[in-house]
């Protein structure tokens, strides 16, 4: 069972993973994310082959590029990439709001008028939060 501390280590950890994979060292994120959700269900006895496959899927889908030199349907390729290997465990809610949550603050970013406000750090760390939130509630389904 996940406790309650796993739950909020997750709600932590996923999205400083995520800014600072975007700050300072790719892997963070790419690898760091993945890994750091499998340790999390291991350190709360859960053994879940789904959820492992999941965990490799998410690893993939974050090496997918989304950056200015990529076009829009990279994208939202992307923004649906990192949600999507959720559902190999089961559907929740969260799997539809992360998708959502990704393309508007990436176009607010990129808006002359909200890039100040939504600059990329404020994005990550949302984007973050709501894979961290997402995962919580697929891992903690698991119980």
């Amino acid at each position: 069972m996940v406790t309650e501390c796993g739950i909020l280590a997750i709600l932590i950890g996923t999205p400083l993973l995520y800014s600072l994979g975007g700050m300072f060292w790719k892997p963070l994120r790419r690898f760091g994310i993945p890994l750091f959700l499998l340790v999390v269900a291991f350190v709360s006895h859960i053994y879940n082959m789904n959820l492992f496959l999941s965990c490799v899927a998410l690893c993939i889908a974050l090496h997918l590029g989304y950056g200015e030199h990529s076009n829009w349907f990279m994208r939202i390729v992307y923004a649906l990439a990192i949600s999507a290997p959720s559902l190999l465990v089961g559907f929740n809610f969260w799997a539809i709001v992360l998708p959502v949550v990704f393309l508007s603050t990436y176009i607010l970013s990129n808006s002359p008028k909200w890039k100040d406000i939504f600059n990329w750090r404020v994005c990550e760390f949302l984007v973050g939060s709501f894979m961290g939130i997402l995962y919580s509630q697929i891992i903690g389904g698991l119980c």
